[in-house]
Order: structure tokens, then C-alpha cells, then sequence
């Protein structure tokens, strides 16, 4: 997994491709479906994708926020 380019089949290999000419705008926003702690459904949110998938893989979420202050509010 650390390695794409692992040849043989000792390890699997991460699958990846690209689209080409492919473009999400900036201003794209997408419904957002989110879970409490105990796994329930709370209501649908409506917000920037490009927010939502940095969010999502970012462990300092604080510094996001602070970058991209402006768009968000």
C-alpha cells in the first residue's frame, strides 16, 4: 500500500486512474449526509465539496477552517 508501483503479487497494488480534462468547479456544493457518535442519521447538509473531501482527510481540520474562512461563511 505505501508503494503504487510494487511490482509481483507478493503485495497488492493500489489501483488509480485519471480523467483527463476533468474539473470540479470550486463553488461545486454536494449534500452531505452525517452520523452522530451512535451511528444515527442527522440532517442533510448542504456544502462545498472541495471542503467536505479536505475535511474528510485532514487531521487538522482547524487550519482548514482558518484557510478557507472566506468561502465559508
Amino acid at each position: 500500500m505505501k508503494n503504487a508501483t510494487q511490482k509481483g503479487t507478493a503485495k497488492t497494488r493500489m489501483k488509480s486512474f485519471k480523467i483527463d480534462n476533468s474539473r470540479i468547479p470550486f463553488d461545486y456544493r454536494c449534500e452531505v449526509i452525517r452520523k452522530d457518535e451512535h451511528g444515527n442519521d442527522l440532517p442533510q447538509k448542504d456544502e462545498q465539496f472541495l471542503c467536505y473531501v479536505l475535511e474528510c482527510y485532514f487531521k487538522h481540520k482547524d487550519l482548514l477552517k482558518e484557510y478557507f474562512q472566506e468561502i465559508l461563511s
